[in-house]
């Protein structure tokens, strides 16, 4: 499985998704707190609603998963790792997500999700 997860397609997609949700601003900002997905296999017309949580966590789940899956040398970075710490909305998300976030679920699942 992990020979199917690119570095260059992956991380730049779950940062995006990370950094969308942190830039829902307290009075509900992006659609209310609500994300809308396109599901691809049922086409255009159906969609799937997630909240800021449920994102939080599944993204943070699959990226931590990853980090602590790839296969690595003593004492060296993955190319998981150097491309994850190299993308420059890391210090925005992880700043609004963990500090900022006025949604004291969004933080426990980010926290519960990195620790």
């Amino acid at each position: 499985m992990l020979e199917l997860m690119d570095v260059e397609t992956v991380i730049p997609r779950i940062s995006g998704v990370l950094l969308d949700v942190s830039g829902v601003s307290k009075d509900g900002g992006l659609g209310g707190g609500k994300f809308y997905m396109n599901n691809s296999i049922c086409g255009n017309s159906s969609s799937s609603i997630f909240g800021r949580v449920q994102l939080v966590h599944y993204s943070v789940s699959l990226l931590v998963s990853w980090l602590f899956s790839a296969p690595c040398d003593a004492n060296k970075l993955t190319p998981v790792h150097d491309a994850l710490f190299s993308t420059t909305p890391l210090t925005v998300w992880l700043r609004n997500l963990l500090l900022e976030d006025f949604d004291p679920s969004v933080r426990r699942e980010l926290c519960t999700g990195l620790y």
